[in-house]
């Protein structure tokens, strides 16, 4: 599924967004600090979801380009999902993000499933990609406020 969104704001802001999220999530399912200097490109570490956290998925960071493009590959026994943000300055102040979302390695009875129930879980799936993408506009229009607000406490 492809979800694309156009926010006012830096492709600089929405990306160190997406990498603080990605940190904070490494961190709490390792109970590890992230290196300040390691690359998130090639981070691998497991997550723990659902109720209880009793279900696990293995998270690669696969792509980290700044500014451009964040990808990750989780897999996990229901197959393996690839989850792509894309961002394109469309202009000084403004972006454009893609998300995409691909199932790989699904079975058959999985991928058919999934056929057969997408067309009536399209628009809630849909909405909670939006939800999520503009959640993390949100953040990275907060933080940007932020630094904008302590620059200008140092100016007076």
């Amino acid at each position: 599924m492809q979800v694309e969104r156009i926010y006012h704001i830096t492709a600089e802001a929405f990306f160190l967004e997406l990498k603080k999220l990605a940190i904070n999530d490494f961190e709490v399912n390792t109970g590890e600090i992230f290196p300040s200097d390691q690359s998130l490109k090639g981070l691998k570490y497991i997550k723990n979801f659902g109720k209880n956290n009793a279900n696990q998925a293995r998270v690669e960071i696969t792509k980290f380009e700044p500014f451009k493009i964040y990808e990750s590959l989780i897999k996990s026994n229901r197959g393996s999902q690839v989850i792509t943000y894309s961002i394109e300055e469309k202009d000084s102040n403004s972006i454009g993000v893609t998300y995409n979302e691909k199932l790989e390695d699904i079975d058959f009875f999985t991928k058919i499933n999934y056929k057969l129930l997408l067309p009536f879980m399209k628009k809630r799936l849909k909405k909670n990609i939006e939800n999520r993408l503009d959640y993390i506009a949100d953040r990275a229009i907060e933080s940007e406020d932020k630094v904008m607000g302590d620059k200008n406490e140092f100016s007076r």
